[in-house]
């Protein structure tokens, strides 16, 4: 009905869901390898690097020439930059220039995916040290 209507779901719906799904998941698996690398430090990490430097360098409201040095150089690199550059790609200019962006947020995906599962049983549960410390106190 709502094709038939207002052509709403025409064009890059499957590109567009393909796209959100690789960012998010390059962005999540990046942070938990982050976390388990730098403990609670990886979060305040993340929040500066990502939300903070990422999302301002990103290009997503204005074009990444536009942007100041800094903010030019590193909003590729991070995955929500990337993320902007693959779907302002896919959806303006028929997919052109999508290597690039898919190769940067599937190394952000496989270290963060990496660092995850090498250094992710190391971090220290509090309700295993305080059932330790409550088992040691009643001996």
């Amino acid at each position: 009905m709502l094709r038939a209507s207002f052509d709403t779901f025409s064009g890059h719906v499957v590109a567009m869901c393909a796209i959100g799904a690789l960012t998010i998941f390059a962005g999540g698996a990046a942070t938990a390898g982050i976390q388990a690398a730098a403990g609670p430090a990886g979060t305040a990490l993340v929040i500066l690097v990502f939300v903070i430097l990422g999302n301002s360098a990103s290009g997503g409201p204005f074009a990444r020439p536009l942007l100041p040095g800094l903010w030019r150089t590193i909003g590729g690199v991070l995955p929500p930059g990337a993320g902007v550059d693959l779907a302002r790609s896919a959806l303006f200019f028929d997919g052109a220039r999508i290597a690039g962006p898919i190769l940067v947020l599937v190394v952000w995906a496989a270290l963060g995916t990496g660092l995850a599962l090498a250094l992710g049983g190391r971090m220290v549960n509090p309700a295993d040290v305080e059932a330790e410390a409550a088992a040691g106190a009643a001996v």
